[in-house]
């Protein structure tokens, strides 16, 4: 009787919000840290920052670089990047707070007539310009029409305010917290004066005022609300752009790319004293930021609980079709990764520094990226998408990262190709973004195993539907170059993982064959051989359902030389 070997295939096709249990040493870790290192050099850039965040819970935060380029500033795990308009999420968080902590409470009804006279009543996503600051309608120059706003229709654009307008004050800077009040104050004066614009779909304006309208009602600055509201509960370390140790090179500096190299650019009074900075102004570390994303999501294993489930609710979603924008703040779009999923997103830049963030709040899945360079090379904001990107597939490809060792030993094999002139190095550069592309119609990847020790496994992920892949085929090759089918079947979306059993393949090649869809382009975006000192991980892929396994009985004879 012949002895025969047993190839399992796992194909992992839908998004799946399931526990994952990962090895000891976590392969996530060794996978992040070493894109994060990848990805920052590639894209020669200054620092770079990131965190990833799935079943609720921070999974991989750090950052890599330096804080000042031509220097040996090393930026650390805690150093807190810039992260631009993404601060109007928290803004709308410290109003959410603000509502909830008036809607406690409670004023007899002759009480309340006369509160709302004096601009003193309630807070609620409904309060108006109006309600808080009565007597604008008397100010000269005021766009009555703007007065009728209220917070939730700021907070999610559809206010009429202008993209931008006056930041300038002329308020005494010597005390920060009455400049603060001052200054916000005359922001509110001058560009209320502007004519209103219906169909801007984005203000910069918008969240100064609204936070202009809670420093009154709670004569605290936004500095103070963030802090009190935000960063202490979480017990963060996140501070502002205007507590910037820039004399001592304490945090990543602002850095611009105009074609001649990353600049440092000086910290400035604007940089320091910015009435605007509701808008844009907070600094966080990649793991605070993720402590952040968890707050957001309901029903998180780590959530403190700044909103009550009501109000987090009204923070999560929209007020209206009129524009996909959740009262907090958030960008609502669809993603093809997370079908019939709420998927959030916020960028923010200053023109001298990029970041990107995504959140999926029900799912508890979200991540950022960030970095302290941008310029109209677009140099920071590429190296954060491409960051992004890997970090959702290492959530997507969660099962398969305990691949990932210190040594990185998965990926050393040899890659050849067939009639194809392609860099394969994408291949196996443990980027899971990283992609090889062909456009033939039978796209032929041979991986040498013969100089190896024997291999447990190998595994082929993808980065989606995009692969473009009809059917697998794999061979066993002779030292003639005889192919032997061992297998044909559908990909999987994201991975296939292919187990051998009741012994290893070693002394040949395995050469897969890729049949595109429709004369597409195919995309494969990794192959990792596991080899046998990593059979314990073979180990822990028997824990997988049944029902995601297919096995397939290949001659002994026909799998080595």
């Amino acid at each position: 009787m012949k002895t025969q070997k047993m190839l399992y295939i796992l194909g992992i096709a839908s998004l799946s919000i399931s526990t994952v249990s990962l090895p000891a040493q976590s392969g996530l870790e060794v996978c992040f840290r070493h894109t994060l290192g990848k990805v920052r050099n590639e894209s020669k850039i200054p620092a770079l920052g990131g965190v990833l965040v799935f079943d609720g819970k921070i999974q991989a935060a750090g950052a890599t670089g330096v804080r000042k380029e031509g220097t040996n500033f090393n930026v650390t795990d805690n150093d807190r990047f810039p992260i631009g308009s993404i601060s109007k999420t928290f803004t709308a968080l410290v109003i959410a707070k603000a509502i909830q902590n008036s809607s406690q409470v409670i004023a007899i009804p002759q009480q309340q007539q006369q509160q709302q006279q004096q601009g003193n009543g309630p807070l609620s996503w409904g309060t108006k310009i109006k309600d808080i600051f009565p007597a604008l309608a008397q100010e000269p120059g005021i766009q009555l029409a703007y007065l009728d706003k209220s917070l939730a229709e700021i907070t999610t654009h559809q206010s009429g305010l202008p993209r931008s307008g006056s930041e300038s004050s002329i308020c005494d800077k010597s005390d920060f917290i009455q400049y603060m009040f001052c200054g916000r104050n005359e922001h509110m004066l001058k560009n209320l004066k502007l004519t209103p614009e219906p169909n801007s779909d984005y203000s910069n304006l918008g969240p100064v005022i609204a936070t202009n309208m809670i420093q009154k009602k709670t004569n605290k600055t936004w500095e103070t609300l963030v802090a009190e509201y935000i960063y202490n509960p979480l017990q963060m370390g996140a501070g502002f752009i205007s507590t910037y140790d820039y004399a001592n090179v304490k945090d990543p500096m602002f850095h611009q790319n105009n074609g001649a190299g990353n600049v440092p650019i000086a910290y400035s009074q604007g940089d320091r004293y910015n009435v605007a900075a509701p808008a844009g102004h907070v600094a966080i570390s990649p793991r605070d930021m993720g402590k952040y994303l968890v707050e957001l999501m309901p029903g998180a294993p780590g959530r403190v609980g700044i909103l009550n489930n009501p109000n987090l609710d009204l923070y999560l979603n929209k007020l209206n079709n009129l524009r996909n924008v959740t009262r907090g703040g958030w960008m609502v779009t669809n993603a093809g990764w997370a079908p019939n999923q709420k998927v959030l997103w916020h960028n923010g830049s200053h023109g001298k520094n990029y970041a990107h963030a995504w959140l999926l709040p029900d799912s508890k899945i979200g991540f950022c990226a960030m970095t302290n360079v941008q310029g109209n090379t677009d140099i920071g904001k590429n190296a954060v998408n491409r960051m992004n990107e890997n970090l959702k597939l290492m959530y997507l490809n969660r099962n398969i990262l305990g691949l990932f060792t210190p040594q990185m030993e998965a990926f050393n094999y040899q890659l050849s190709s067939v009639g194809l002139q392609i860099n394969q190095k994408s291949l196996n550069d443990g980027e899971l973004a990283s992609r090889w592309t062909s456009s033939m119609s039978n796209s032929t990847v041979d991986v040498a195993v013969g100089a190896q020790a024997a291999v447990a496994g190998i595994v082929v992920c993808y980065a989606g539907a995009s692969h473009n892949i009809k059917e697998v085929q794999i061979y066993a090759l002779s030292p003639s170059n005889q192919e032997t089918l061992l297998h044909k079947g559908a990909p999987g979306t994201y991975q296939n993982i292919y187990e051998f059993g009741g012994g290893s393949l070693q002394g040949s090649k395995v050469r897969f064959r890729f049949i595109n869809q429709d004369g597409k382009q195919v995309e494969v975006n990794e192959i990792m051989v596991l080899q046998n000192t990593q059979r314990y991980f073979m180990a822990w892929l028997g824990n997988v359902p049944k029902a995601e396994k297919t096995s397939v009985f290949v001659p002994l004879n026909k799998v080595s030389n």
